[in-house]
């Protein structure tokens, strides 16, 4: 007399008994009767232009977009786009730096796929103060 033990899907799948590749994985599983086993691996799949985190792909710092897994043609669709800096301040990193004469800081938020911040011109301290300009702080001389 023999027993049935249950089969699992292949690492990186899910399913059974029609086991397919996970969300951000590809490959082909296909079931061998003969040794019932699965032949066959889902490997991940790189992410798409400008974003990052496979198997689960997401816009890196500084672009915003969508992606989505099209579990058909084990790929994503949607793009990443750059965003640029906000105004008065350009690129330096994953944030954007004020420009000369201005002050503040513009920092990446993924939660909105967008820069959060300021940058405001700095006027000069007034006669009777010190400092460099009303951004940074002046200070009365009084």
């Amino acid at each position: 007399q023999g027993t049935c033990t249950p089969s699992v899907c292949p690492a990186n799948s899910f399913g059974f008994p029609a086991c397919t590749c996970n969300p951000g994985y590809t490959g082909t599983l296909t079931w061998n009767y003969v040794t019932q086993t699965y032949s066959g691996s889902c490997t991940p799949l790189a992410c798409p232009a400008n974003a990052v985190g496979a198997p689960a792909c997401a816009c890196a710092a500084g672009y915003r977009g969508t992606l989505a897994w099209q579990a058909g043609t084990q790929t994503y669709s949607g793009s990443c786009q750059l965003v640029p800096c906000p105004a008065f301040s350009s690129a330096s990193g994953t944030n954007c730096t004020c420009n000369g004469g201005y002050y503040g800081l513009y920092v990446w938020n993924p939660a909105i796929q967008n820069y959060t911040g300021a940058c405001v011109a700095g006027v000069p301290c007034p006669a009777g103060s010190t400092g460099t300009n009303t951004a940074v702080g002046c200070t009365c001389s009084i």
